[in-house]
């Protein structure tokens, strides 16, 4: 198992200091996507944009292992038949 850190930019710099251990690419994929979806929930719900959120994944050398990207917006529309 090897330590990976998740360093994520939206638009905030928060690098990681503490890392994952994950078993391969799969388990390095799976944290990484599970982690943007909990940012972007949390985002989307509070702010209403995040007009683009990634998430650098390095290995223990320092190299870029897996660069995850996401860009939305919910935009209401004042008049709009919805009831918010």
């Amino acid at each position: 198992m090897s330590r990976y850190l998740f360093n994520i930019y939206n638009p905030r710099q928060s690098p990681d200091d503490i890392g994952t251990d994950c078993a391969g690419v799969a388990d390095v994929r799976a944290e990484a996507v599970g982690t943007m979806r909990e940012l972007a929930r949390g985002d989307l719900l509070e702010h209403g944009d995040l007009s683009s959120m990634t998430i650098n994944v390095v290995d223990g050398n320092g190299r870029t292992v897996m660069i995850v990207s996401l860009a939305a917006s919910v935009t209401t529309v004042i008049g709009s038949s919805l009831d918010l």
